[in-house]
């Protein structure tokens, strides 16, 4: 049988006429190459070269060979070359830098799932960052803030708010009464004689709150625990009570698992731009970094109080009698523990968020003794719609069956836009029949 290199070698020998260059070339030894000429000399049962004073002469047979499977070895390496280079891409490690506490706020832990090799470089400042990739010692890195440099590529991945979280032990009544009562200074001062903990020597994550919510530019506040890591303070902090200003992602876990609690997370609370950068040289690289954080981020919908489901002008009116929902969905307020309040405090709160408007809301025209199931005429859509259109600018829909799909057209008709939306369960029929309405609709 023959050698499939011996013939990679007659090839390189043919077209050299020289044992010596063809070695060259194959990063042989010169007594290999002549070895395997031997060797497929005696499998082919004919002499391929006469040795001349400079080189070699193919003779004859050397040429028919040579016209066999000269076509087919170009082919067979070019094929070789092709899956090289792709190992090669493959196989290239990249890094990307980002802050520490950033790491946890975005997806990037799952970035594996899209890239073979990945690096991930910590670094403490945005302008260290910045400096690596404009000099490339990294190919691309994620910030905060915007970029601007004419050698970059810059693309917003996320926003991200900042909130007051703190020890679940913490009696937060007072304050919740002055946020309800729209009592800022005393909000304020309670704020400013907690214990803090922070993980920025700088503080900016704790100015740039101070700033937008109290319009001041430096707070009164001693912090009392310098930890400079993100995820190693609010551990500290399930064990001793405190609060910080924090990423909400970074406190996410902590907030699920109840070892920690949202303090306060206004409506006026600052957001953090997340970009990811990269030299320009890195486009193919960048543009698929922001394809898997954008997908990703676009999972998580940040909530902020005027957001809540408000469907009625009182507290007194708030049935879940009215409302489809499920049972492992626990709707509140979202930014301020409501648990220690008084009926007389919520009714407060709430007057508060409906006196300044709210942007969207999640509609539902059921009355009292309905539920999914029933049949729902105009007349009591536009009953339903009446009741909240002084107040909001968006409705939200669940189903587009048993007269729900009446309500986009109504709300239009009344200056309301509409967020349609199909409800899909186990019943493929009646899957088919909402995914049909949501269409027309």
């Amino acid at each position: 049988m023959i050698n499939l290199e011996w013939l990679r070698t007659f090839k390189a020998v043919y077209k050299h006429g020289n044992y010596s260059k063809a070695a060259e070339e194959l990063l042989m030894s010169q007594p290999a190459v002549s070895n395997q000429m031997g060797l497929l000399e005696a499998a082919v049962g004919h002499q391929l070269f006469i040795r001349k004073s400079k080189g070699v002469a193919p003779t004859e047979n050397a040429t028919f060979l040579n016209n066999l499977v000269v076509e087919s070895l170009s082919t067979l390496e070019a094929v070789e070359e092709h899956y090289q280079r792709a190992a090669q891409k493959e196989d290239k490690v990249y890094t990307l830098g980002i802050a520490e506490g950033l790491y946890k706020s975005l997806p990037t832990h799952k970035l594996t799932e899209a890239f073979q090799h990945l690096s991930i470089q910590f670094s403490h400042t945005r302008d260290s960052l910045l400096k690596d990739v404009v000099e490339e010692r990294i190919e691309a890195a994620v910030v905060e803030g915007e970029v601007n440099n004419l050698e970059l590529l810059s693309q917003e991945v996320q926003n991200i708010p900042l909130v007051i979280v703190g020890h679940p032990r913490i009696d937060t009544h007072d304050f919740n009464v002055h946020i309800a009562a729209g009592n800022l200074p005393a909000a304020q001062d309670w704020i400013e004689q907690q214990t803090w903990f922070s993980h920025q020597a700088d503080n900016a994550y704790l100015e740039s709150f101070w700033r937008q919510c109290f319009s001041q530019k430096r707070p009164k506040v001693f912090i009392n625990y310098l930890i400079p890591n993100a995820n190693f303070m609010l551990q500290e902090m399930t064990q001793k009570p405190g609060i910080a200003v924090v990423l909400l992602e970074n406190a996410k876990a902590f907030l699920q698992q109840h070892t920690l609690k949202i303090i306060w997370q206004p409506e006026s609370a600052p957001e953090r731009d997340i970009h990811l950068i990269a030299h320009k040289k890195q486009e193919p690289f960048f543009r698929a970094l922001v394809d898997h954080l954008v997908a990703q981020a676009q999972k998580t919908i940040w909530r902020k109080p005027g957001s809540a489901a408000m469907a009625n002008l009182s507290i007194e009116s708030l049935n879940t009698n009215n409302m489809s929902f499920r049972t492992e969905h626990i709707m509140s307020l979202s930014g301020i523990n409501t648990s220690g309040l008084s009926k007389e405090e919520l009714s407060a709160l709430f007057s508060k968020y409906l006196k300044h408007g709210i942007h969207g809301i999640c509609f539902s025209s059921y009355v009292e003794g309905q539920e999914p199931g029933t049949i729902i005429g105009a007349e009591q859509i536009q009953a339903r719609i009446d009741i909240i259109k002084p107040y909001t600018q968006w409705v939200r829909t669940f189903s587009c069956t048993e007269g729900n799909e009446l309500i986009p057209a109504i709300a239009k008709e009344n200056g309301l836009k509409t967020m349609v939306g199909a409800w899909l369960s186990d019943d493929l029929e009646l899957n088919e029949q909402e995914v049909t309405n949501l269409i027309e609709v």
